[in-house]
């Protein structure tokens, strides 16, 4: 085989590796129930801060279920006017592709449920336009 093919054929090989999708992908496009119509990625680049200074940092982390992964999203959002740190995590079933909320942090400090019930309310009303 010819250096030029075996360069092409490695270039293809490179570019099918950096395209390949991620179970983070995969969360990013399933809804919570409390968005129906609206994926995670979509209320979560809508309503995080992003620019230079910030960006959203997404991880994933096994469970005890091993169909199950906790699937995080960190980065700032405005709370009263003020940037602040938040950490929304969600409980990804990948068997199912469906989400569930699962918390809220601000700096570090968990939110009670109800609360994170509403953000997920405020981000989706944003996604969809309606703030």
């Amino acid at each position: 085989m010819g250096f030029f093919k075996r360069a092409g054929l490695l270039a293809v090989a490179t570019l099918l590796a950096a395209c390949s999708r991620t179970v983070i992908d995969d969360a990013k496009d399933a809804s919570l129930p409390e968005c129906p119509g609206e994926t995670l990625g979509t209320i979560v680049n809508d309503y995080f801060i992003t620019g230079l200074d910030s960006k959203t940092l997404w991880s994933a982390y096994a469970t005890d279920d091993p169909d199950t992964l906790r699937v995080t999203a960190e980065g700032q959002v405005l709370y009263i006017g003020v940037s602040t740190k938040a950490t929304l995590e969600v409980m990804y079933n990948t068997a199912r592709d469906e989400l569930s909320l699962s918390g809220l942090k601000f700096n570090g400090e968990a939110q009670p449920r109800t609360f994170a019930t509403a953000l997920v309310s405020n981000m989706c009303d944003e996604a969809k336009g309606l703030n």
